[in-house]
Parts: structure tokens; C-alpha cells; sequence
């Protein structure tokens, strides 16, 4: 830094320089200014006022930028005014000239007086005293939030601070609970210092009955309560066991004898098993606790009935908390509060959670054993199913018409340029059917196409049994569904980079696929379908396999022909039988050794698994478990009609989907009626009425 700041002076204009050296000749005489001999120097700068007359002013820019500023905190303007409480202040006002008339009006003196009264007179704020009871007052509307801080000084309730604040496009959203919940929380953290130096809070609240049922339940406290002693006292008094409890901790300093218990109910005993644990404070009753991780010792408070169902709300559904596991609600729990089984209990609390049960998996996922399904003929059942949709390809076709054997593991596949169920239903009459025979069964998924009435019609007049799986359960089709894969990657190998020709390929994939021996099997499918094998171009460069009968000499009549060929394929079906056989025991043993099945029976009350994704959300986010459903019918170990409600829609669905309903119906019930009255009265306020 300079040792000194000297700036030259600037020019003035002719027209100013007299006025200017008026202006300091006039600061001069005042004793505003003096002449001085500091090497420091600034320009002045003259500014015209709207009177005309000029005003000196100076440029300290220089300096400033110069200047090093002290750096240090300045008082908090709120702490400043609380400090002023039962002071008195006297105001100087010192005028700048002398000699000049000062003009008091009645005007004046009335203004004076009404300035008065008004400082006196409500409602102004009065200064807190934290001796006294704090009081607050919450509300909250369409689209802000609002609170009063008072107190009682000399009889009367005293404006302390008001507080408000707009709500987010978000929070306008909330229910009318959930918006005065918001309001008594940000007027908690906007004085948090206060009410950290009080012994006693009291929050008061108005609320219309109507407004109160909002079903939001992850803010289970309609409103934060800081509790009295009084109160506490009251609370453990209502409870025939803690009074007992607390009329034995004041009558005794040692534990009492066991016959003074002995006639007691059962939690009295226990808690007289742990009498030096049980404390006596301000009248209210404590449980000492260590804690065994930070050595730390705790007061826990002894929750009486009345409180308990409130307290595991806050410990468990508030949105602070999270709705989190046993563990941490337990945990949670053993820092501050204790009664007798408090552990089963809150266990049982979070097993019955309705809303964690809708979103969260079980302990063990449902994982029914592998029904099997073996047939032992060509033809006996067929699968069917959709690929699609894929690129349109030069031909116009869109999707294909997947159709498999389930004994001879037989693929047909049909190009289609829509998946209409009259496309479908000509692709097999005309391309499968009147080749290969009509089969005795059709299995396929519940796909409109195939539950359609020319459908069921196509099955009634050909006499085939059709059968479906159930919704959302691929695994029932597994044959074709695994073929789909199959075929999906064949076709990848060598379709054109546009792939608009996969039409073209799949006739090749498909006499890939039914050359090739299956591994179930161990023949290929065109020997169990038809008898022999397809003859391949790597057949006729290097001619057929030799068999083991041959007629070198003689003509092969048809009879004989159909003779051998049959005794070929009646072997080869043999064979075929006993392999699917075995590999279906080897499959069932692997899948069935982490199979966890739960039995329900008829009236049981259940939870359903959906797939079902809204528009717009995120798939992540929805709660995936819809409930409480009843089980109506038994049709197997591994199917069930549910119902949700006496009038709503019969559904068939698959075990694995299913997981026990835990907790009370009737309190999901009211939570339901809750949500439609909320609903409602969201819908009244939104639209003005």
C-alpha cells in the first residue's frame, strides 16, 4: 500500500467555480470542514440539486479500493430487539441549522399522539420472556402457510413474532393436514433457538373434522406436541400399571417385597424385576439404558397405553423415518422410549405396515414348485405365441405367428403383416393345420387374439381344447417362449444391417432349428415329426448315412416301407418319451430346491403383485403389491380367484404373485374411506366451492 494518495485536482467549469468556492466557504464557516495539510487528496465533485444550488461531493473510489476493511461480525438485528425488553430509550433529534422556525401544527400534534397510542396498543409485538409458556398458533391455506408466536404477559396473550411463507407448486399439492403439518414444522426450525431455552411448548391448532381425516399416513402426527411433565405425569397415571408403578417408586426406596407384587399384572412384575433401572423424575418415570455400542447411558421414557400406537407411528410411518426395517425401528425406539415387550410389538407394527407390505418384497420370495406337463405324441399340444413387433420388412410383415410341438419340439413360423385374429387364425387353419393335422390341445397366453370369439369358435368346431396361462406369467409357456429367444438370435446372424428382410431368414432359422437334435430329446425334431431326418446341402455333397437295413437287390414295397418306418418312429418316440421324461425329473429336482410355497385356502386375504406402470411416473417409484385381495377359489396348488371387493372384477392368477396379508382389514378399510374423503375435499377446495 502507498505511503500516500494525492490525486491532482480536476477542472471545474467557469460557470461553477464560484459557486463551489461559496459552498466551502459556507462548509467553513459551519465548522463542517477544515483546512488541512495531509499529503492525502481526493476530487471533489459538485452536484447541481433541483433547486439549483450545488451540493460538494467527494470521489473516494481511490481510497476505497485501497482500503483494508474490517472484518468482523455485526449484531443479529432480532437478538438486538429482544435485548431491548423493559428498556427505555430517549431520542435526540439535533437540527442542522440554528435560527430556523420549527412549524408544530395541530396536525402535527395529532399525528404525535396517534403515533403514541399506536405504539401502546395491540397489535404490537411484545418482547418474549423465557420465563413463560410459549404459545403457537399454525394455519395454513391454498397457498402459503402462516403462525403466531405468543405468550401470556399480565393477563393478556401477546404477539411474540409471526411468521409466513408461500408454498412450492409442489406443496400446494399436499393435503390440508399435511399443509399445517408443513406450517408448525418451518415455524419449529424458523425459531429453533427459542425454543430450545424453554422448559414448555404448547402448539395450538383448530381443525375442521373433515380436514382431518387426510389419509396421508407417511405424516402420521397431525401435529408436533412437545410434552409437559403435567402431561407426561397425566399420560402414565391413566395407565393402571405405571401408576401402580410410580405409587411403588414413591413409597419405597428399595425394591419392595414380592408379595406387595405378586397379586400386580404381569408387566407390573417385570417391571419390578428391573426396580433399579426405574427412576422417579419430576414426577415422571424413566428406565435407564446403556448402550452397548457407545458405552453410553440413556433415560428412556416408560410410554404408557395410550401413547404407544402415536409413538410407533412417529418412530416408524413419518416421513423423517422413513418406514424403514424391524432393526432400525427398534433401534430407533431404544433411545428414547421402553415398555414391556416394546420389541414384539413394534415388530409386529412393521410386519403390518400396509403401506411398507405394498411396495416391499418378503423375507423370501414365493416360488412355487415346477408343474410339469408331459405328452407323449405329435400333436397332443401345440403352443403358440407372437413375435412382434419388429421392422417392416420388404414383404410388409411385422410380426410372426410362433407355433411349437411340445413332444417333437416341431417349429413352425408364419410372417404376418398385423396380428389381427383373423390372420392368425387363417396362418394355422391353412399353413398348419392342413399339413400337419388338428392338435388335440392349444396353449398359449391371454393376448386378446387369443381369447377372441372367432377364436374360441375356431377351437369349438375343430373340437381342440385350448388352454391359456396365467396373466403376467410367461414361465406356463415356457416351450415357445424359450424358442423365441432362440430364433431371435439365429435371425441376428443374418439379416441385412436394415434388417427389413427377417422374413426372408426365417424359413432357414426355423430348418435349422428342426435339423438340429434337441437336448431334451436327443433327436431332432424332424425325425420325431416326420420320420427322418432333413436332408441338408452338406447331405447331398457328401451323400446320406448308410442304415442299417438295406434292399440292394430288391424293390421295397409301400407296405414294407410303412412297416419299417413305423417300427423307426415308434423306437425313436420310445426313446424320445424316456429322455423328456428324465430331463423333466433332472429340471424339477435343480428348480424345486428353492421353492418356498405358500398355501392359501378360501377366504384367506392376500397381496397381488402388479405390473401395471402409470403414465408418466417412474416404474422405480410405484408400489408394485395391490391389496388386500380375497382368495375365492382353490383351482389348484398353484392357481387362485381373488377378489378385491364384493362388486369388483373376478381375477385368475399364478402363486408366485401372491404373498400373505398381514395386519388388520378393517384398518385398511377406513385408510381407503380416509383417502376418498381427503380426495374429495381436495377436489371442493381446488375447484373454489
Amino acid at each position: 500500500m502507498p505511503n500516500q494518495l494525492s490525486n491532482p485536482p480536476r477542472r471545474l467549469p467557469l460557470t461553477k467555480r464560484d459557486e463551489v468556492d461559496k459552498e466551502i466557504q459556507r462548509l467553513l464557516d459551519g465548522k463542517i470542514i477544515e483546512p488541512s495539510k495531509s499529503p492525502w487528496a481526493s476530487c471533489i465533485v459538485p452536484v447541481t440539486k433541483k433547486d439549483g444550488s450545488t451540493r460538494i461531493c467527494i470521489d473516494f473510489r481511490p481510497i476505497n479500493s485501497l482500503t483494508i476493511k474490517d472484518s468482523y461480525p455485526l449484531c443479529r438485528i432480532d437478538d438486538s430487539l429482544d435485548a431491548l425488553r423493559g428498556s427505555k430509550w430517549l431520542s435526540v433529534l439535533d437540527l442542522s441549522k440554528k435560527n430556523c422556525t420549527f412549524d408544530w401544527t395541530n396536525e402535527c400534534n395529532e399525528a404525535f399522539e396517534k403515533l403514541q397510542m399506536t405504539l401502546m396498543s395491540a397489535p404490537i409485538l411484545g418482547y418474549p420472556d423465557m420465563t413463560k409458556q410459549f404459545i403457537l398458533d399454525t394455519d395454513a391455506s391454498g397457498f402459503g402457510i402462516g403462525a403466531v408466536l405468543s405468550q401470556i404477559h399480565e393477563g393478556k396473550e401477546v404477539v411474540v413474532a409471526y411468521y409466513s411463507k408461500s408454498l412450492s407448486k409442489a406443496q400446494r399439492q399436499y393435503c390440508v393436514t399435511r399443509r399445517e403439518l408443513l406450517a408448525d414444522q418451518n415455524e419449529i426450525d424458523n425459531y429453533d433457538e427459542t425454543f430450545e431455552t424453554v422448559d414448555f411448548l404448547r402448539m395450538a391448532k383448530v381443525q375442521d373434522s373433515q380436514e382431518a381425516s387426510c389419509s396421508n399416513k407417511t405424516d402420521s402426527a397431525m401435529w408436533y406436541e412437545h410434552k409437559t411433565n403435567e402431561e407426561m405425569f397425566e399420560a402414565q397415571k391413566s395407565d393402571n400399571v405405571l401408576f401402580n408403578l410410580f405409587r411403588l417408586k414413591s413409597d419405597y426406596n428399595n425394591r419392595p417385597e414380592w408379595a406387595d407384587v405378586a397379586l400386580h399384572d404381569v408387566k407390573l412384575k417385570k417391571y419390578w424385576s428391573q426396580w433399579d433401572r426405574i427412576v422417579l423424575i419430576n414426577n415422571v418415570l424413566y428406565r435407564k439404558w446403556i448402550n452397548t455400542t457407545t458405552e453410553e447411558s440413556n433415560l428412556q421414557f416408560i410410554v404408557p397405553e395410550i401413547w404407544k400406537e402415536n409413538i410407533m407411528k412417529m418412530l416408524h410411518d413419518d416421513i423423517q423415518v422413513g418406514h424403514f426395517g424391524i432393526h432400525k425401528t427398534v433401534a430407533r425406539a431404544q433411545n428414547r422410549f421402553y415398555w414391556v415387550n416394546h420389541k414384539d410389538e413394534i415388530t409386529k407394527w412393521v410386519q403390518n405396515c400396509i403401506v411398507c407390505n405394498s411396495r416391499k418384497q418378503p423375507p423370501r420370495k414365493a416360488k412355487s414348485k415346477m408343474k410339469q406337463y408331459n405328452v407323449g405324441a405329435p400333436m397332443e399340444r401345440v403352443a403358440l405365441d407372437i413375435i412382434g413387433p419388429l421392422p417392416i420388412s420388404y414383404k410388409n410383415n411385422k410380426y410372426a405367428l410362433i407355433v411349437t410341438d411340445y413332444f417333437t419340439k416341431w417349429v413352425e413360423g408364419f410372417p404376418m403383416p398385423d396380428m389381427e385374429t383373423t390372420t392368425i387364425v387363417d396362418n394355422l387353419v391353412n399353413h398348419f393345420f392342413c399339413r400337419f393335422g388338428i392338435p388335440c390341445q392349444m396353449h398359449s397366453d391371454q393376448g386378446r387374439q387369443f381369447e377372441s370369439g372367432l377364436f374360441k369358435e375356431l377351437c369349438a368346431k375343430l373340437k381342440i381344447d385350448k388352454t391359456r396361462t396365467t396373466s403376467f406369467r410367461p414361465q406356463s409357456n415356457g416351450l415357445v417362449e424359450r424358442y423365441n429367444r432362440t430364433l431371435e438370435n439365429t435371425i441376428s446372424k443374418y439379416i441385412s444391417k436394415n434388417q427389413r428382410d427377417w422374413d426372408e431368414q426365417l424359413p432357414w432359422a426355423l430348418m435349422a432349428y428342426n435339423s438340429s437334435e434337441h437336448e431334451t430329446t436327443k433327436f431332432s425334431p424332424s425325425m420325431l415329426m416326420l420320420g427322418r431326418e432333413i436332408q441338408l446341402p452338406v447331405d447331398l455333397i457328401y451323400g446320406p448315412h448308410p442304415q442299417e437295413i438295406e434292399y440292394p437287390d430288391e424293390t421295397v414295397s409301400h407296405n414294407d416301407y410303412v412297416k419299417n418306418m413305423q417300427e423307426g418312429i415308434w423306437k425313436v418316440s420310445a426313446k424320445a418319451r424316456q429322455n423328456i421324461s428324465k430331463n423333466s425329473d433332472k429340471q424339477k429336482r435343480q428348480y424345486d430346491v428353492k421353492a418356498h410355497e405358500n398355501t392359501y385356502k378360501t377366504g384367506d386375504v392376500v397381496w397381488l403383485y402388479t405390473f401395471n406402470r402409470k403414465p408418466k411416473l417412474s416404474p422405480k417409484l410405484q408400489r408394485n403389491w395391490d391389496g388386500p385381495y380375497f382368495v375365492v377359489e382353490v383351482i389348484s396348488d398353484l392357481i387362485y380367484k381373488i377378489k378385491k371387493t364384493a362388486t369388483s372384477k373376478m381375477q385368475i392368477v399364478h402363486h408366485d404373485r401372491l404373498k400373505p396379508f398381514f395386519g388388520d382389514v378393517q384398518n385398511w378399510v377406513n385408510e381407503q374411506e380416509n383417502q376418498r374423503t381427503d380426495n374429495t375435499v381436495n377436489t371442493v377446495i381446488a375447484a373454489g366451492i
